[in-house]
């Protein structure tokens, strides 16, 4: 027989419900991310503290937490180059540990943990155009701290992270894209400027004049703006 699909109850004035909020707010990544690791160690029952994993040219942070347990049980992962997190994030799916006192597949981070008084955890992946940049952690002081319900609220937080993440990259190649462009504008608009003066002053062509730049540029070796650039600077008004 079929398991039921686990739906997290809804409520227009729970953590989900600000959730939704804060995905069509206008607030930078980083206060989205912090917020969703607050909102998921509420809304998750056997979460005691929640972070989000970065991971950026091979080099993972903690991006955000509820609580510095956090940040500090990350360091372990980090550290030894080793742990749930680190492998939600490479292998895109998730990991739960039932203890740390029991648990084998990552014996150094476990005995760090539980020392540190984590004793169980769940991590899942963050996506971005199917690449692995990172994982929402969940922390628990309790033995098999988290069940199925917390881990459907889990992926839900961890979804609405790597939306955060894909909107700040979206914003982020506009703004670079708006720059390259008007760059753009601005050294062909300093071409144009230098061609009508050398055809106003040696009667050139536009064609020659522009011929007449690409040549200075191959034989100094500057770039064409560059020169272009001299040559309208020289006849500036002093």
């Amino acid at each position: 027989m079929t398991s039921p699909e686990i739906t997290p109850t809804l409520d227009e004035t729970g953590p989900f419900a600000e959730l939704s909020r804060l995905v069509l707010s206008d607030i930078d990544v980083e206060t989205m991310l912090a917020r969703v690791a607050e909102l998921s160690a509420d809304a998750i029952s056997g979460c005691d503290a929640a972070g989000v994993t970065l991971i950026q040219n091979g080099v993972p942070s903690t991006a955000a937490q509820s609580d510095p347990l956090v940040e500090q049980v990350d360091a372990y992962q980090y550290e030894a180059a080793s742990g749930p997190c680190l492998d939600a994030a490479k292998l895109q799916r998730p990991f739960r540990i039932e203890s740390t006192l029991e648990e084998k597949r990552w014996p150094e981070f476990c005995k760090r943990a539980a020392d540190a008084g984590v004793m169980s955890s769940y991590s899942v992946p963050l996506a971005v155009k199917g690449e692995g940049v990172g994982a929402l952690n969940c922390y628990s002081k309790r033995i098999r701290g988290f069940d199925e319900a917390d881990e459907a609220m889990a992926s839900i937080f961890a979804a609405q992270a790597s939306v955060a993440i894909v909107n700040a990259q979206l914003y982020t190649g506009s703004v670079q894209l708006t720059q390259q462009l008007y760059q753009a504008l601005q050294t062909r608009g300093v071409i144009e400027r230098a061609k009508g003066i050398l055809m106003q002053r040696e009667g050139y062509t536009e064609d020659q004049a522009f011929e007449a730049l690409r040549k200075a540029s191959q034989k100094l070796n500057i770039k064409l703006h560059d020169i272009a650039l001299q040559i309208t600077e020289s006849t500036a008004p002093k």
